[in-house]
């Protein structure tokens, strides 16, 4: 479902939540060692984080990117 259309909703995008559940951004950011401006800004539909930030705040979070292969259909 859209952005706009769950927030229309009152329903939190996915990252909303991780962040609440993990004790909100303010909280992230301190775990991964970065400001929270900087936290929030590359959280953001126009953030654009660098591999390693993101790497500290997947991690500070409790998770890790991983790359499989795309299925092809049968």
């Amino acid at each position: 479902m859209p952005r706009h259309m769950l927030t229309s909703l009152g329903i939190a995008a996915p990252e909303e939540l991780v962040a609440q559940a993990q004790g909100g951004i303010a909280e992230i950011a301190k775990k991964a060692k970065l400001t929270r401006e900087a936290t929030y800004k590359m959280l953001s539909k126009s953030g654009n984080p660098e591999s390693r930030s993101l790497k500290a705040v997947l991690a500070a979070t409790g998770l890790r990117i991983a790359v499989k292969p795309i299925e092809k259909p049968a």
